[in-house]
């Protein structure tokens, strides 16, 4: 395989389409319109400790990931996740279900309550045959505002409803939308991903809108949708806040929010944390940005759930350094890295408890391919043959500022270029 092929970007997994890692084959798990009920998770669960190596990612889309699946026992997860009605019948309906849910849709009173429309939206893409076509990294997103808002660029396509209207805008364009009737809605999103179709039929090399956009303009996207489009005011390009511990008013919390460092649990940590949601009288749970589980919950109950997340390792406590930092699996699990990063990231993380102030964005990757966020980042680590570049306030592929740093270097360098004053 050559090493365009190995960092081919617009290649996305599916329960389905496996891909090969360092640690097996990995398989991801989509959910229902941002929600897996219990016995969801547990079937994952499952699936995670009987066929693969008990190890599931939860990814920067919003997604559970089992791993270390084998040729033998493939078949035998596939078959445990698709009893529990998280699979689609034809693989390329499976993998056009790309869709972010605002987590706290239904429970924050602040927001406005969008979990039909993206049933509906799910409905529709599965009669939809043509948009099939489209990129495997191409998605959707609905958002009710409130406290678990959805940020600016958070998918290709943004649905948003307040309670100023309902309108729809494309990443890369975060100064115009298109306002739509809530019932012409969805509809007008499968006309503006038929529309990207169109124009870059014959331009491979624009796999997301935004790149679309640059090319194109907004305007004549919306213009061959049939939409108008009107200044608009997009939400940043980062949540107003991460959704770990309880959410809601101090003496009236309505969820539980539990992150999962670097996005990594082990399928007999979800069972225990499943049973004692389970316990607390919990029926699903929701998805949020920052790789983190919301778990609607009563309020005497929070206490409970915390505890329990805490004793298997997981954080409800929003300072926790590692909720900063974006961190790819790395090797040994995947077989393009060339150091530990999770390693690497804890050391990290453990130096940074001292930090002083705001702690800096960090990315950390385990390759050139930067799997584990597309966005800038104050600091990000790229290895390459073992050691690591750096680049500052950019992306994996930007020019490095640094080279050649050891694993053990990291934490002092960060320190000695933003935080001299926190050492």
């Amino acid at each position: 395989m050559s090493l365009q092929q190995t960092l081919r970007r617009g290649w996305c997994p599916g329960a389905l389409t496996p891909m090969q890692t360092g640690d097996g084959w990995l398989i991801r798990v989509r959910p229902r319109a941002g929600r897996y009920s219990m016995a969801q998770l547990e079937a994952i669960a499952a699936a995670a400790q009987d066929c693969g190596n008990g190890q599931i990612d939860l990814t920067n889309r919003s997604n559970l990931q089992i791993r270390g699946l084998s040729d033998a026992s493939m078949l035998q997860a596939q078959t445990i996740i698709a009893d529990a009605g998280l699979i689609d019948d034809d693989p390329a309906h499976e993998a056009l279900r790309n869709i972010i849910v605002s987590p706290l849709s239904g429970l924050d009173p602040d927001a406005r309550d969008v979990r039909q429309l993206a049933a509906d939206l799910e409905v529709a893409l599965a009669r939809t045959t043509t948009l099939t076509a489209l990129p495997g990294k191409f998605g959707f997103a609905i958002d009710g505002g409130g406290a678990g808002r959805l940020p600016s660029g958070v998918a290709d396509i943004v649905l948003r409803v307040s309670k100023d209207g309902t309108s729809i805008g494309l990443a890369g364009a975060p100064s115009v939308a298109a306002v739509v009737e809530p019932d012409k809605a969805i509809a007008a999103m499968l006309r503006l991903a038929h529309v990207f179709l169109d124009l870059v039929t014959a331009r491979t090399n624009l796999r997301r809108m935004r790149d679309a956009i640059a090319t194109f303009d907004a305007a004549r996207f919306f213009k061959l949708a049939g939409l108008q489009a009107i200044p608009s005011v997009a939400p940043s390009c980062k949540p107003s806040k991460l959704l770990i511990g309880p959410i809601g008013p101090q003496d009236n919390a309505f969820a539980l929010g539990i992150g999962l460092p670097f996005g990594r649990i082990t399928a007999p940590d979800l069972c225990s944390i499943v049973d004692s949601a389970v316990a607390c009288g919990v029926t699903e749970t929701r998805l949020a940005l920052g790789r983190s589980l919301v778990f609607p919950i009563v309020q005497n109950s929070v206490a409970r759930l915390s505890a329990a997340a805490v004793k298997c390792g997981m954080i409800v406590d929003s300072t926790d350094p590692r909720l900063t930092m974006d961190v790819c699996p790395g090797a040994p699990a995947c077989d393009r890295g060339t150091t530990d990063t999770r390693a690497d990231a804890t050391r990290i993380a453990d130096a940074l408890r001292a930090w002083e102030g705001d702690r800096p964005s960090i990315h950390i990757s385990g390759c050139a391919k930067g799997c584990a966020s597309n966005s800038a980042a104050a600091f990000t680590f790229v290895a390459r043959d073992g050691v690591y570049d750096l680049m500052l306030d950019g992306r994996v592929n930007d020019t490095p500022t640094k080279t050649g740093l050891s694993s053990d270097a990291l934490a002092a360098e960060l320190y000695a270029i933003a935080g001299a004053s926190n050492g």
